[in-house]
């Protein structure tokens, strides 16, 4: 059975429209473990690339979903267990620097007690800017709202939320 987060991120690929060619990445075998074993391990940029071929887009997309009201963020690599990984913000940060390149994160909330989802996606420097002003080991929604996060509107159908990734896809592109 897949976690909801798992779940979200089938949702997401799936709501994506047919100009798009949407790859998730393969998390590493050693990911799952948590082996402390390991002499080395490679860690994804992100979740998922794709391509926008009707704005002419490359997005880096990495997905975080929550049912509890917030976000932690790895500050130092001293620091383990946290949602949001250093090497995800580096390596987002690195890949927006590109032309035609759209970096950031899309963040799901889960109310499981009210039965809703709410799905925002924060570009990166958006996020990077966050962190620097607030200097808090972690983001809520009203954090990501007030650093200019875009909502994606969802629609549940029965018992999966679908997500309008065409209306996303152009309000990310208009710029």
């Amino acid at each position: 059975m897949q976690n909801a987060g798992k779940i979200f991120e089938n949702a997401i690929k799936s709501s994506f429209p047919d100009y798009c060619v949407v790859i998730r990445l393969a998390d590493p075998p050693q990911s799952f473990g948590q082996s402390e074993g390991l002499r080395f391990s490679n860690k994804n940029p992100c979740d998922y690339v794709a391509f926008d071929s009707l704005h002419r887009k490359f997005l880096t997309l990495e997905l975080k979903s929550t049912k509890s009201s917030s976000f932690s963020i790895q500050r130092t690599k001293e620091e383990k267990s946290k949602m949001i990984k250093l090497h995800q913000i580096k390596a987002l940060t690195e890949f927006a620097e590109h032309d035609h390149v759209i970096a950031g994160f899309i963040f799901n909330i889960r109310d499981e007690k009210n039965a809703v989802e709410r799905t925002y996606f924060q570009y990166i420097g958006d996020f990077n800017q966050m962190m620097s002003e607030l200097n808090k080991a972690s983001c809520n929604e009203k954090d990501i709202i007030a650093y200019n996060a875009i909502e994606i509107h969802g629609e549940k159908k029965r018992t999966r939320y679908t997500w309008n990734a065409d209306e996303f896809l152009n309000n990310i592109t208009e710029e």
